[in-house]
């Protein structure tokens, strides 16, 4: 009888352990990489959408968030429809490109949040195209940046004041940012397909993204430097903005 009180007693103890620890791991799973402290109780869950077409011979891996804990559920419902439709709209592209492939071809969207409030949004996505043959994936980033409040996407030149010259000082903060990370050899290699690549254009500056502290500035393979360097990005304190930004535009509550 001694004997089967210790094993019943031990197997109490797996059990317990065993909940405690299946109940750490679906908080885990809840947390997004990259996902900010909740704000207002705001917080996001990720849907997630997988295909596998052997006959075809493709397969389709994406992930985007769903906003949940807003205090206006209409408003939150439509922004969800706008980030749904951005990423779903994407998928029949890929899976149309070809009748068949000849060998597995991927597509894949990650993302992470960078903001998050009543107010604003601020989202990166990581997309990903392999198409079978090719030497490598074609990698991208694509930004969604978005007034709650207005109901519409945030465009860098919404940011700033008309005639602040705002392009030419992100410019020319980039530049440095990026010649000042390389190697030398890298550095006059490099230079001048960085100083057109991060030029005063507002296309150089479409993937951006940003907190109540800084713009970052992400920019794709081959844009300033080749595929094998990846991703470069920038990121710019919005302190000491202040003379160019502009004091009715969507992140001046952050100065």
């Amino acid at each position: 009888m001694e004997k089967t009180g210790v094993f019943i007693f031990i197997l109490i103890l797996i059990a317990v352990a065993t909940y405690f620890f299946i109940s750490s791991l679906k908080e885990e799973i809840k947390k997004e990489p990259g996902m900010p402290e909740e704000r207002e109780g705001i917080s996001v869950e990720e849907v997630k959408i997988i295909r596998e077409d052997e006959e075809r011979g493709f397969s389709i891996d994406v992930s985007y968030p769903r906003i949940l804990g807003m205090k206006d559920q209409e408003k939150q419902e439509r922004v969800n429809q706008v980030i749904a439709s951005m990423i779903e709209r994407s998928i029949p592209v890929f899976e149309e490109s070809k009748d068949g492939f000849e060998q597995k071809s991927s597509f894949s969207v990650d993302y992470s949040v960078q903001y998050i409030s009543e107010e604003l949004l601020s989202i990166r996505f990581n997309q990903s195209i392999y198409v079978a043959g090719a030497s490598h994936p074609n990698d991208y980033a694509v930004a969604f940046n978005y007034d709650l409040v207005g109901e519409k996407e945030i465009m860098l030149s919404d940011i700033f004041k008309d005639d602040s010259g705002y392009l030419e000082v992100i410019s020319t903060y980039c530049i440095n940012d990026i010649l000042a990370g390389l190697l030398e050899e890298e550095r006059q290699s490099l230079e001048d397909q960085v100083r057109i690549g991060a030029g005063p254009e507002e296309d150089n500056f479409s993937a951006f993204v940003f907190n109540d502290k800084s713009l970052i500035f992400i920019f794709n393979p081959y844009q300033v430097g080749p595929y094998a360097m990846g991703f470069f990005e920038v990121e710019m304190p919005l302190e000491g903005l202040e003379g160019i930004i502009d004091s009715e535009g969507p992140l001046a509550s952050f100065l």
